[in-house]
């Protein structure tokens, strides 16, 4: 029945809230359960939602059996004089913590029941153990993938900082130059070319720094309130010259209250969601920016014609996947939307990562 149990746990927390009920029914104890923090030192106080609270002289034998993986506290040799009976939870490779037992006032367990016990402790110290080994394949697998967008990043800004700089000398050397430069029409080309490709190193200077701020969780947000139209004219403001190939309409509901939010970073959002489309669209290309409300919601989506960025939707979800998993959280993948709203009418997710291209129903439709 152990072995069922410690099957069916997903992580470390339901490993020891599963495996303990079945110790009380078999055994009529009550147990509680120490975990190690990562410098490898055993809490001092039972984790959450365990059985009973330890006074402080109790602490001595908790730790005795911990850094000496022995049994310690009532009913041994070593501090016999203790309220509990200490186990340690071991094996060859791990140490995981100490199980502490109250006989209720008996005197301790028939020897028969107590090799069970020792027994079934041995049994969930390797599911504790095969749970820490997927915890740590889970942190190398995000290492490797952080490593691998890293250079894919890497290599993507490089190539962004290094277009602009070249365009921008190319066109001052253009401009020094006495011959081109007594013709008007070239020396326009050459300021524009300069205008535009520092513009474009602005963006990428912003998007860098503003990166660094979230990575070291040092944003604070601006927050006031706003009229979205003016956020969307304002964006509108700073790429027109950019417009020059392409057709932009702008959508707003006008039943759209005043909002309130950071207008640089949505200034920043917009803008790079726009220019994305612009640089991924053939000349010619619709580009539309829609804002609209639904009930408490309001919806921002930028849309183009155009042949969009080659799928990477396999990655983006194994590493989601990987990394919410290393977090704690069990992930339950849906293909489509009318799968996704079935497996939520059985469970109650903590949070739910949205495609907005699902393949048989509007977004809109799903978040209703």
């Amino acid at each position: 029945m152990m072995g069922i149990i410690l099957n069916e746990s997903n992580n470390l927390y339901e490993i020891l809230d599963k495996s303990t009920a079945l110790l009380k029914n078999i055994f009529n104890v009550k147990f509680s359960v120490f975990l190690i923090h990562d410098n490898n030192n055993p809490l001092l106080q039972p984790r959450e939602g365990n059985d009973f609270t330890f006074p402080e002289n109790e602490r001595e034998a908790i730790l005795y059996c911990f850094e000496n993986k022995k049994p310690s506290g009532k009913n041994t040799i070593v501090m016999s004089g203790s309220k509990y009976h200490y186990i340690p939870l071991h094996n060859h490779s791990i140490q995981a913590g100490v199980m502490a037992i109250d006989y209720n006032d008996k005197s301790g367990l028939p020897i028969e029941q107590e090799n069970l016990l020792f027994a079934l402790v041995s049994q969930i110290t390797s599911a504790l153990e095969r749970d820490e080994f997927i915890k740590t394949q889970q942190k190398i697998n995000i290492a490797e993938e952080s490593e691998r967008l890293y250079q894919i990043l890497l290599n993507s800004v490089s190539h962004e900082l290094r277009t602009p700089i070249t365009t921008i000398s190319t066109s001052a050397n253009g401009l020094i130059d006495e011959k081109l430069a007594q013709n008007e029409d070239v020396r326009k080309i050459f300021a524009t070319d300069i205008i535009e490709s520092s513009d474009r190193l602005n963006r990428i200077v912003d998007n860098l720094l503003g990166s660094l701020r979230i990575k070291s969780e040092k944003i604070i947000l601006n927050l006031e309130w706003y009229d979205i139209s003016e956020l969307a004219s304002h964006v509108h403001g700073k790429l027109h010259n950019l417009f020059k190939n392409h057709i932009f309409i702008v959508k707003i509901d006008n039943s759209i209250p005043m909002l309130k939010f950071d207008f640089t970073l949505m200034e920043q959002l917009l803008k790079n969601l726009i220019y994305n489309a612009i640089l991924y669209t053939p000349p010619g290309s619709e580009i539309q920016l829609n804002i609209e409300a639904d009930q408490n919601m309001i919806y921002i989506s930028v849309i183009d014609n155009g042949p969009g960025i080659p799928d990477d939707e396999t990655q983006i979800r194994r590493f989601l996947k990987i990394s919410l998993e290393s977090n704690g959280y069990k992930v339950i993948e849906a293909e489509a939307g009318e799968e996704g709203i079935t497996q939520i009418a059985t469970i109650t997710p903590d949070i739910i990562i949205l495609d907005l291209g699902l393949p048989d129903m509007d977004r809109l439709d799903f978040v209703k």
